[in-house]
């Protein structure tokens, strides 16, 4: 039955996977990465079999025909506890047996076959051992015992290992077995040694350079034969065509707004000369200055000149010039009048009633993009002032603001210091009646 879990070490999946030497260290297969479990002491199918097909291949004859032997060797060695060992035992008996006999069977000397079942019967009983029920029992009847009547398997495996890689073209097949049974995790001596793991490693590095230097360099491309399919000219060609007819039109469209809009604030222009605009000639009546009065709190500004004040029955009107409380053509308040419309909103805090705030300009047309005309310029300006004050504290609610461009002029402006005085923002406060 096939599994989707990588990691399943009973799935027919698992058993038919062959190991391979792994000199360049590409792919480990450590404790931590394999969850423990518990397995069933029952063989169940015989795993031996996946050996079958293996042997012919053109992998390592000897690592294919241990395959089955070395997969269980992994799970027993994350295995926690085992019902019957004697099952186990048996099982594991008869899959050394059966290995024996197929290297036998393809005409490998019995010298040979001696040195791979001691590799491999030293590395599986000290799988078992490396378990909680590896008990003394299993000492006592190890495969080891069982098949080589030796119980110095940690010593001599390496003995073995070091006589293989004085010809190691000759004896690479059962070098590469011996390093397997390393890389899955066989310690031998090397576990009661001072700094033992720092030296074993070190050790196995030594046997895979041997490897290496049989084998050679393995394949680095996953797919030798793959290639990329090219990429099609007339695709390039298209999309280079979408973004340019796309980028054309986005010109075309903003050509026109902007054309029309020239023409728009142009046409307006004069229909604001043709309005007949009557010119203040006479000061408004004076009103005598009380303590507590506009005039009063904006003595200094006013003195400075940087604001006037006129007062009417219900209202109060404060006069702001927009030269020095604005830069030219700009709607950005000033840092030399901030202080100015600080004290304002300090004012108007004092009072009830709602505020208008009204931009003027004078009549020298203005054309840029973000003010087409001048009573854009104006509506800019006193909606800058609107929001000040609303900084200040100023409810939203009592606020407005309004452009007026050079539609209400209080001087001529055939002169520049007359539309220089056209030039301004107007703060009125309208008192409740």
């Amino acid at each position: 039955m096939k599994s989707d879990d990588p990691f399943d070490f009973e799935s027919e999946d698992f058993k038919e996977t062959i190991l391979i030497p792994n000199p360049d260290g590409r792919t480990r297969i450590t404790n931590h990465s394999i969850k423990r479990r518990t397995i069933d002491s029952s063989p169940g199918n015989n795993s031996t079999d996946a050996g079958d097909s293996a042997i012919s291949s053109g992998l390592n004859p000897i690592i294919a025909t241990a395959n089955p032997l070395l997969n269980i060797a992994i799970s027993i060695r994350n295995t926690i506890e085992l019902t019957d060992s004697s099952a186990l035992r048996e099982y594991l008996e008869q899959g050394i047996a059966k290995f024996r006999k197929k290297l036998k069977a393809v005409g490998r000397s019995t010298e040979e076959i001696t040195i791979a079942s001691y590799a491999l019967c030293s590395f599986l009983d000290e799988c078992v051992a490396s378990t909680p029920w590896g008990d003394r029992e299993w000492g006592k009847q190890s495969l080891l015992i069982q098949f080589h009547k030796e119980t110095f398997g940690g010593e001599i495996f390496f003995s073995i290992l070091d006589k293989l890689t004085n010809n190691p073209k000759e004896n690479i097949d059962y070098i590469e077995l011996m390093y397997i049974c390393l890389t899955l995790g066989f310690t031998g001596r090397y576990a009661v040694m001072n700094e033992g793991t720092k030296k074993l490693t070190a050790y196995r590095e030594e046997i895979a350079d041997i490897i290496r230097k049989v084998r050679g360099q393995y394949e680095r491309d996953l797919s030798l034969h793959w290639k990329p399919d090219p990429v099609s000219r007339t695709n390039k060609f298209q999309l280079t065509s979408l973004w340019v007819f796309t980028s054309l039109c986005g010109l075309i469209l903003l050509s026109t707004y902007l054309s029309f809009s020239y023409l728009l604030n142009a046409a307006s222009d004069a229909v604001f000369k043709d309005i007949e605009i009557p010119v203040r000639t006479e000061a408004p009546p004076l009103i005598p200055i009380e303590p507590q009065s506009w005039t009063y709190f904006l003595r200094e500004e006013i003195e400075a000149g940087l604001v006037f004040v006129r007062n009417e029955d219900n209202r109060s009107t404060v006069t702001l010039a927009g030269d020095g409380s604005f830069a030219p053509g700009s709607s950005s308040i000033s840092e030399k009048s901030a202080p100015v419309l600080t004290r304002i909103a300090t004012a108007l805090k004092s009072e009830e009633g709602q505020i208008l705030i009204v931009g003027h300009t004078d009549n020298q047309p203005i054309r840029s993009l973000r003010f087409p005309s001048n009573w854009h310029l104006s509506k800019a300006r006193a909606q800058s002032v609107m929001h000040f004050f609303a900084t200040q504290g100023l409810t939203d609610n009592r606020l407005s603001a309004e452009g007026r461009a050079e539609s209400d002029p209080i001087a001529s402006n055939s002169t520049p210091e007359g539309r220089a005085r056209n030039r301004r923002v107007e703060i009125v406060l309208i008192r409740p009646s």
